[in-house]
């Protein structure tokens, strides 16, 4: 008896962890007005930072920046970012609330570790040694 409750247990945990990956299939906008205020909070860490010049700055970089990513079934990933890079190609994994992206970069294996928030997932980039938050929204 206790054995079958277990494996009930089990089987439904595996389906559940199953379901959600699922439900992370499709295509995934980057969130502009998400990049532009992280931006502003990371500058505002910084003793130099003048709202008056970083907020203009901001909004142009968010402006310019067009980027979605596309989760499938299989375990494959699509990431289009703006801004004259090339599409890149690689794989996903999800483990709860957390998201592992892996893309080709040359030889080399570039791994973008992030959060998934409900129909959000948040990544945040290194840029020239300053971090660069990047949202992506599912589409409907």
């Amino acid at each position: 008896m206790r054995l079958a409750l277990l494996s009930s247990c089990l089987l439904f945990a595996v389906a559940a962890c199953s379901k959600s990956s699922a439900n992370l299939t499709g295509t995934y906008d980057l969130d502009t007005a998400a990049f532009s205020a992280s931006m502003l909070a990371e500058a505002k860490k910084k003793p130099e930072y003048n709202e008056a010049q970083m907020k203009p700055v901001a909004e142009m970089m968010a402006k310019q920046m067009k980027g979605s990513m596309e989760l499938k079934a299989d375990g494959s990933a699509v990431m289009h970012m703006g801004m004259g890079k090339a599409d890149e190609t690689g794989t996903w994994k999800a483990d709860g609330d957390k998201i592992t992206v892996t893309s080709k970069k040359g030889d080399k294996d570039e791994v973008h570790d992030g959060k998934i928030e409900g129909d959000l997932i948040r990544f945040v980039e290194n840029q020239n040694g300053m971090p660069m938050p990047l949202t992506f929204k599912k589409q409907k």
